[in-house]
């Protein structure tokens, strides 16, 4: 119906990322966001952080949630609460390129497109992606395929796209509550949605804040909590309707608008 506005929702899960979220939240391209026709709710899902992380400057688009826990309850909270028609979960470190999203937006709204999903490993530059995380990387795409028969060129990545309809909220709880709900998230969104894209995008080396993953760790946190979601989904699989035809298209990365990698 025209005059009707779409909603976008940004959830932005944080720990400590104070820095880091100054600068992602400068990156959102509200005013061409605007233009476009959509209103704009930014949810910062706090977990905690002793940094002064949530005191920033609010603007009327940005609320703050606060509940204790890791990446997948931030993730879970702002879905909880977005009221948006369509969907971006990113890190809140500044390595995403969200100064990008109405052009991400665009693709999805000419293609007709239900789920955006973000590869960082084919365009980023080394520096962003030193060889012990790419080589990392890698295996846990192929450990995510022989676990659930879904190929991802970047099960990890941290920037996804997609309209709301699609998320079951009974499932999510099943999740992983770290770093394991964003392939297992990216998994339950694969199985729902009927035309998915896939497309590069560059990477930003982390400036501010410490990483919290330790990559053997975090892995190995990972591939249990995989197993454990996989067992669940068999468990349930009986009650499961059949999922529809999925239609997955490979973009190119548009050169022209987007940057091929930076720092």
């Amino acid at each position: 119906m025209r005059g009707v506005k779409q909603k976008i929702t940004f959830i932005l899960p944080t720990l400590n990322e104070r820095e880091g979220l100054k600068r992602t939240l400068s990156r959102i391209p509200i005013n061409k966001l605007l233009v476009m026709g959509y209103e704009i709710e930014v949810i910062i899902s706090d977990g905690g952080s002793t940094d002064g992380t949530t005191n920033i400057q609010r603007e009327p688009y940005i609320r703050v949630i606060k509940k204790k826990g890791g990446y997948g309850v931030g993730v879970i909270t702002g879905l909880k609460y977005a009221k948006g028609d369509i969907i971006v979960v990113s890190d809140a470190d500044d390595t995403y390129p969200l100064e990008h999203v109405h052009k991400f937006l665009n693709i999805m709204k000419k293609r007709d497109i239900d789920y955006l999903i973000t590869d960082r490993l084919t365009n980023s530059s080394r520096k962003a992606f030193p060889g012990p995380h790419l080589v990392g990387n890698k295996l846990l795409n192929l450990l995510f395929f022989c676990i659930f028969r879904c190929r991802f060129s970047d099960s990890q990545s941290g920037l996804l796209i997609f309209k709301k309809s699609l998320v079951n909220p009974y499932v999510l709880p099943f999740f992983g509550k770290h770093f394991a709900f964003n392939s297992e998230l990216k998994f339950h969104l694969y199985k729902r949605a009927q035309k998915i894209a896939v497309i590069p995008i560059p990477y930003r080396r982390r400036m501010y804040g410490l990483t919290k993953q330790q990559w053997y760790k975090t892995g190995t946190k990972i591939l249990a909590s995989w197993l454990k979601t996989k067992f669940f989904l068999l468990l349930i699989t009986k009650k499961i309707p059949d999922y529809p035809s999925i239609d997955l298209v490979r973009l190119p990365l548009i050169e022209d608008e987007i940057p091929r990698s930076f720092l």
